[in-house]
């Protein structure tokens, strides 16, 4: 009998059984996938990240709650085949980004839609013999991210404000929280996405690794409401 197993198998093996994600069912997966099918030609024979506003997890099935600003009641997944790491998450700018916006024309947020990911660094704070220190960090970079900026500072998103489709100079990233133990987004986002985590906590080394590991550079990105695929 030959006991031996291929080291990429034993990786992704040892992976699926120690996950931190919870898991789509597969009624509910194959409803977001044909919606990604449908919509935007996806395939998702590679790791696909999938954002749901609007949206929580129960048994497996996606439920549609208030998208509160600045709470996170969003959804972001990792989906292969049928594979599924399925994370709490806020995917809209948070409140003091919206009081005292960086760019004059108002806080951007990602529209529904269709985008690409690649890799980048995204800059974090720690303390090294009691001085703050700037590191810079691997996370995820929205590339040409389409969405509205708050130009009128009236705290929404909608046919008021401007659409903007953002060079990638400007990033919109994909990158964890700027607090141990979040409850609220608050200054965790200016337009990002952000998984319910800290740098060190696991379910962001399991969401980074999971794709950093990968072959592929590059990875789908599918923004949606929770209705839609309920």
């Amino acid at each position: 009998m030959n006991l031996w197993i291929p080291i990429g198998a034993l990786a992704i093996y040892f992976l699926m059984n120690q996950r931190m994600g919870t898991m789509f069912s597969n009624n509910q997966l194959d409803k977001i996938k044909a919606y990604g099918k449908t919509k935007g030609n996806l395939d998702f024979k590679d790791w696909t990240i999938v954002g749901i506003r609007g949206a929580e997890l129960n048994s497996g099935n996606v439920n549609t709650i208030p998208n509160v600003r600045n709470h996170f009641n969003d959804i972001l997944a990792l989906i292969k085949d049928d594979n599924s790491f399925v994370y709490k998450a806020n995917l809209d700018p948070g409140n003091p980004s919206m009081s005292k916006p960086i760019n004059p024309e108002g806080t951007f947020q990602i529209s529904e839609g269709f985008y690409k990911v690649g890799r980048t660094t995204h800059g974090r704070d720690v303390w090294r013999d009691g001085q703050k220190v700037r590191i810079r960090e691997k996370a995820f970079n929205i590339i040409n991210p389409e969405g509205q900026r708050d130009k009128n500072r009236d705290g929404k998103f909608d046919s008021q404000d401007p659409v903007h489709t953002l060079n990638p100079s400007f990033g919109i990233n994909i990158h964890p929280t700027n607090r141990r133990n979040p409850k609220t987004v608050d200054s965790s986002s200016y337009g990002c996405l952000n998984p319910q985590a800290y740098w060190e906590d696991d379910i962001w080394s399991e969401f980074r690794d999971t794709l950093y590991n990968d072959s592929n550079k590059t990875w789908n990105l599918m923004i949606l409401d929770s209705k839609k695929i309920i």
